[in-house]
């Protein structure tokens, strides 16, 4: 089932994520194993009445995928900033972050004796507009004034708060399931993770060839 908005959202994703594979010679794959996650993000982002009536999808939650290293998760926001580039719709509005160059930022910021008393800059920083974070649970722990810190538990609880007060989407692309996500992170962050986001699994194996 696919309504206008989808069909037209989905023209411009798969042309858009055929181009970006063209360079590496082969095609944006639509198989048994993705169609169900690609249909809800085509209406999760056009804004579709099928996200809820058919996906049981919640638009003001953000995205959080899951799933094997290769399936085609990161392309997703490949291609939503691309989108936004060319039609500056504020959907399409995504910051992309990695968060081991976030990790690498964070280090250089908390080494910088000038800032290193004032820490909430930076996090403030990354709690405005909505946000990708790409490969959530490759990140390692950092050292601080003896303190070891958990990196994104910080990012994470400080964009919940302004989810609750201000409607603010996260998305998140990791290979790490609900059960190693509860391992590593803190309990409060684990339990916000179901109020934040619509949780799905992208399945199969890699696609890279």
């Amino acid at each position: 089932m696919i309504d206008e908005s989808m069909l037209k959202f989905k023209k411009m994703f798969l042309l858009e994520a055929n181009k970006i594979l063209k360079r590496e010679k082969r095609s944006f794959e639509i198989d048994a194993q993705n169609e169900h996650i690609l249909n809800f993000i085509y209406a999760y982002f056009s804004n579709s009445n099928i996200l809820e009536n058919k996906f049981n999808g919640r638009l003001h939650k953000g995205l959080l995928i899951h799933g094997s290293f290769g399936v085609g998760k990161s392309i997703i926001f490949e291609v939503l900033e691309i989108l936004y580039k060319k039609y500056h719709f504020k959907d399409f509005a995504v910051k992309n972050v990695n968060t081991l160059e976030l990790m690498d930022e964070t280090i250089r910021y908390l080494s910088n004796p000038i800032l290193s008393q004032n820490d909430e800059t930076l996090y403030k920083k990354y709690s405005k507009a909505t946000v990708h974070f790409e490969d959530l649970g490759l990140e390692r722990k950092i050292q601080h004034f003896g303190n070891s810190i958990e990196l994104m538990d910080e990012y994470l609880l400080i964009r919940y708060n302004e989810f609750r007060r201000n409607g603010l989407k996260t998305h998140i692309t990791t290979n790490l399931n609900l059960e190693a996500l509860k391992k590593r992170y803190s309990p409060q962050l684990y339990d916000r993770i179901f109020e934040m986001f619509n949780i799905l699994e992208m399945k199969g194996t890699s696609r890279r060839k």
